[in-house]
């Protein structure tokens, strides 16, 4: 049998083997299936690009659509109808919303119908949000108001009174314009449609701004009649911030009996600030007793790091409230005021002073230590502080005229914020201490 010289091999592919004369014929075969597959890959390529050209042609834009959906940016999962289309498009031209020309609208994940706020509603939640004052969030209700969904309402009343707590003076001088008032008939008009989010947020709003609620008792009795109807679908931070609402707006009654119901089993799993929040509420309505503030104690006892000196100072008020003394809560109290009481600020400084007076915890060392930063940041302290640290010096019996005649004279200044109820409980504490002044007697005639 003829033998083929190894050297007239070449390699073709892995394991094969062709004599030299048959290579030139092969090389033009592979040369072709290449030429073949990248003709292959260049259709394919086309056809797919076709196909996705196709798809975006036939996606109508969202601004001509009546009820497209998508998540809102607070945390509220009501529904609404879709608004129509000359609505939205008036909507967009006043916010000055507009699509690039030849950009088609990209379809949303989990767009169906009635699956969340339309986008002109979205759109005008965004403008609330990204809004740089109380001012500018009242303008785009007085123009957009009527556009708007209870989402946007609630996202509208909520921000504006976080803008407000930025200056003693703002909740007064935003209450008495045309476009507060417009918002409040808003919110009222379709209060029903409210979920637990944003009825949360309109309560915390009217307690922030501390709206008078003999004037407001329509919208009040409307919104906590809608709280106790939906108060089991209300998440532990929205109980807390709605509890506190009712209390700061002076409102008790069977709704913060059911609160504390709702709220009791996640105490022990709650965030410092909400539970804060929630025991001093429930406190302040006289709804808690020694076996839910021992809960409380128990929880902050337990990890004491979490809790910030603001968190602290809420809880040992509300506890002070309650009469509720256990002894190694109030020794972390006073420890934690010698160890950090030069970096509180006034808030936490008039709260733990009328805290420690009102529970009969203090002690001359924690006194001094209170006294002497509240001298240095007297020009920080607001009229309600104000109001509790001369309380304070009532109840111990503090004849400290310097600090009462400072604590009189801010309080009295333009622009403290000061109210003539804040005025009246002032003039008391002046009194019980024989200290008074005049400046606070044209407060109270």
């Amino acid at each position: 049998m003829a033998t083929m010289d190894e050297s007239r091999l070449v390699t073709v592919s892995a394991g094969s083997a062709v004599p030299v004369s048959s290579s030139s014929s092969l090389l033009e075969h592979v040369y072709t299936f290449d030429v073949l597959f990248i003709v292959l890959i260049a259709v394919g390529y086309l056809i797919v690009r076709t196909a996705l050209q196709g798809n975006k042609s036939t996606v109508t834009p969202i601004s001509n659509r009546s009820s497209v959906h998508a998540k809102s940016m607070v945390d509220d999962t009501s529904t609404t109808e879709g608004s129509s289309d000359e609505s939205c498009a008036k909507t967009n031209r006043t916010l000055n919303f507009s699509r690039p020309a030849g950009r088609a609208a990209r379809p949303r994940r989990g767009n169906r119908q009635g699956s969340g706020p339309s986008e002109c509603h979205r759109r005008l939640n965004n403008a609330v949000i990204m809004a740089e004052s109380a001012e500018s969030i009242l303008e785009l209700v007085a123009s957009s108001g009527e556009q708007m969904n209870e989402v946007n309402l609630a996202t509208a009343i909520h921000r504006v009174a976080r803008w407000c707590r930025k200056s003693p003076t703002a909740p007064y001088e935003v209450v008495c314009r045309p476009e507060w008032t417009k918002l409040l008939d808003l919110v009222q008009a379709g209060i029903t449609k409210y979920q637990s989010q944003g009825l949360s947020n309109v309560l915390w709003a009217l307690a922030t701004m501390r709206v008078d609620p003999e004037q407001h008792r329509e919208l009040i009795d409307e919104l906590l009649e809608v709280v106790e109807s939906k108060v089991t679908e209300f998440t532990q931070q929205a109980l807390a911030h709605t509890a506190w609402a009712i209390a700061t707006l002076g409102r008790e009654g069977a709704l913060m009996v059911a609160i504390r119901k709702q709220a009791e089993p996640g105490i022990t799993s709650s965030a410092p600030a909400d539970l804060a929040n929630l025991v001093w509420a429930l406190c302040a309505s006289k709804v808690a007793d020694d076996t839910l503030c021992a809960t409380v104690c128990r929880v902050v006892m337990s990890r004491p790091a979490e809790f910030k000196a603001k968190e602290l100072a809420d809880v040992a008020l509300a506890f002070s409230i309650a009469g509720y003394t256990n002894s190694s809560f109030w020794t972390l109290v006073k420890d934690n005021i010698l160890a950090e009481g030069e970096t509180y600020t006034s808030g936490v400084l008039a709260t733990l002073a009328l805290s420690l007076a009102q529970a009969n915890q203090a002690e001359q060392r924690v006194v001094s230590v209170i006294v002497r930063v509240a001298m240095i940041k007297m020009k920080w302290f607001s009229a309600t502080e104000i109001v509790r640290l001369v309380e304070a010096c009532a109840l111990l019996k503090l004849q400290n005229a310097r600090l009462v005649a400072g604590c009189v004279a801010k309080a009295c200044a333009a622009g403290s914020g000061l109210t003539p109820l804040e005025a009246k409980q002032l003039d008391s504490a002046c009194r019980v201490l024989g200290m008074e002044h005049a400046a606070l007697a044209g407060w109270n005639k």
